[in-house]
């Protein structure tokens, strides 16, 4: 049996005498997989539980402001900007 050379005229002979081989594959192959994913069941479930904990400050070291009046509160903040240095201002 000799052997014959590819040559492009051929191939393409080839290609068009079999588009609809090729074609129907193709689309076997992507609308396949597209239709079961469609169909099929959902098999997975997740719950989750979240638990949130308040961060607990310690009374010694923040002093509530709530109860104190407002020329007390002028003069605490007036107490703290003196004490923070000038680099963080």
């Amino acid at each position: 049996m000799p052997l014959h050379p590819i040559r492009p005229r051929r191939i393409s002979d080839i290609l068009r005498r079999r588009k609809w081989v090729i074609l129907f594959s193709v689309l076997l192959i992507h609308i396949g997989p597209m239709v079961y994913c469609i169909l099929a069941p959902d098999l997975y479930q997740s719950t989750m539980k979240l638990l949130v904990i308040p961060p607990a400050v310690s009374e010694g070291k923040v002093q509530t402001t709530v109860n104190i009046g407002t020329m007390d509160r002028l003069k605490m903040m007036n107490r703290i900007s003196s004490v923070v240095p000038a680099s963080l201002e």
